[in-house]
């Protein structure tokens, strides 16, 4: 088990990420409250960085966990996620369209109105992705 973290700010309990139950699974295991949720990896939208955790954001609510951008990125990448940013990591189901940003960059708009840079560093690999 991972050590969970305590939103002061906005009096969330406890969170935590016990395990993606294998490569085969489609869900990941969250602790929050007191009780365990398994997490589709179709629900999640996007991850973002937050400090020394991450926030899995779904439709309604987001999670933070205590783990790093690229243990996220290793345990997600068979499941339809890509990493667009030092910061983020998207489902590509969610994608809506890809607008230029400035220097190569782009914004990559997800369906719900989230827009998330997408850096140079990333693009090739997310167009690739893409089959562009």
């Amino acid at each position: 088990l991972i050590d969970g973290y305590r939103e002061r700010q906005s009096g969330e309990k406890d969170q935590m990420i016990l395990s993606s139950l294998g490569s085969t699974d489609q869900r990941m295991l969250i602790k929050s409250g007191g009780k365990i949720h398994f997490i589709e990896f179709s629900e999640i939208r996007w991850i973002e960085a937050f400090d020394y955790y991450v926030k899995v954001h779904t439709a309604d609510r987001f999670f933070l966990v205590r783990e790093s951008m690229k243990k996220m990125e290793v345990k997600l990448s068979p499941h339809n996620f890509i990493r667009i940013h030092k910061s983020s990591i998207i489902n590509l189901d969610f994608i809506k369209e890809l607008e230029p940003y400035f220097n190569g960059e782009y914004y990559v708009k997800l369906k719900e109105g989230e827009k998330l840079k997408l850096s140079r560093t990333y693009k090739k690999n997310l167009l690739g992705r893409l089959g562009m």
